[in-house]
């Protein structure tokens, strides 16, 4: 098992999620530059989600709503993945013109696209970072999984597979908040190292974003960070924050859920799951008897069993939330996406 993850928590039933497309409306780039593009993915965040090219057109002068009938040679050169979703960079052939307005699409896909315009230059120049940084204990659900349909009427996922954990575990959750962002038309890249004690380190690439959130299974002395910034055009690296942070927790605990808990997640089931039909019975016949329909059962979130292989992927949801886990008949592909959600409550927090 990898010694941390990437945080992202995820709501157990957001049932209106925008769907896939880029998480930004405009930029400005250097005519020799490159564009920088976030992306927002549909179902479990890859960098094989994020497009691998674009289809850039020029914006006619006299009249903007026009474009041009042929593509800007380009390539988009990198991709990947952070805890604030997907991201590419496009680099153009040749030089842009300086004054042009484009408009970036994914290739293929009939979705908004992306302004941007060219300016003759931009400061590259990368800068010191101030960072608050935090660490703070997660609660986890962890251990087998157990799966059912969801019995919600009012629900997007009813009918759909619904899986929940009668355990629990703590997490360390690095947190870094940053000051002194570069501008939303940087022409870099963030590279941050993260790292517990003597453990592996873990490196993760992201666009700038104001903050980040990294977990780790395992308590440590100290939960360091180096943040480097990276040019887009160059390829050279500054290192623009480092530190460490020591926690004032010596544990990381876990435990099986109370039998109330054990209650609320079975009544979300239309159908008992395999070895629980009697509890789920008398969890049924509990909520019948206070106030039945009319009672609004919270819905519990997948969870991460503590078997799993363990990555840097970050999940979001797609459009109404449903195709994320009610879009797929074959349960074994669902869980298999189920990585690392149910990590809301927060315990202590130390600077």
């Amino acid at each position: 098992m990898l010694a941390s993850i990437a945080l992202m928590p995820t709501p157990a039933h957001a049932c209106s999620r925008a769907g896939a497309g880029f998480t930004h409306a405009k930029r400005v780039i250097p005519i020799d530059g490159a564009l920088v593009f976030g992306w927002r993915c549909e179902k479990t965040c890859t960098s094989e989600d994020v497009p691998a090219s674009l289809e850039v057109f020029a914006r006619n002068l006299e009249d903007p709503e026009l474009l041009a009938e042929v593509p800007i040679a380009g390539t988009v050169v990198r991709r990947g993945v952070s805890d604030s979703g997907g991201f590419g960079v496009w680099r153009p052939s040749q030089p842009l013109t300086a004054g042009q307005s484009y408009l970036a699409k994914a290739s293929g896909q009939a979705m908004q696209g992306i302004e941007f315009s060219a300016v003759a230059s931009l400061e590259f120049e990368p800068r010191q970072l101030s960072v608050q940084a935090t660490v703070t204990k997660h609660e986890l659900s962890t251990g087998d999984l157990i799966c059912c349909e969801s019995s919600r009427k009012d629900s997007c996922r009813f009918g759909a597979p619904l899986c929940f954990s009668l355990q629990r575990r703590e997490m360390a959750g690095l947190t870094l908040v940053f000051q002194g962002l570069p501008t939303e038309e940087s022409q870099w890249l963030y590279r941050t190292t993260y790292q517990a004690d003597d453990l592996p380190p873990t490196v993760v690439e992201s666009r700038p974003v104001p903050s980040t959130e990294h977990g780790f299974l395992e308590v440590a002395e100290r939960y360091c960070y180096l943040v480097e910034a990276e040019s887009v055009v160059s390829g050279e690296r500054f290192v623009v924050a480092e530190g460490c942070v020591r926690p004032d927790f010596t544990s990381l605990d876990t435990w099986s859920i109370s039998r109330d808990e054990r209650a609320e997640s079975l009544i979300t089931c239309l159908e008992p799951p395999e070895g629980f039909a009697d509890e789920w019975r008398a969890a049924r016949q509990a909520l019948n008897q206070d106030g039945g329909a009319d009672r609004q059962v919270e819905e519990t979130s997948p969870v991460l069993a503590e078997d799993d292989p363990i990555d840097n992927t970050v999940i979001e949801d797609g459009p109404g939330g449903c195709r994320v886990h009610s879009g797929r008949a074959n349960l074994s592909a669902l869980l298999t996406s189920l990585l690392l959600l149910g990590l809301a409550r927060r315990k202590r927090t130390s600077a």
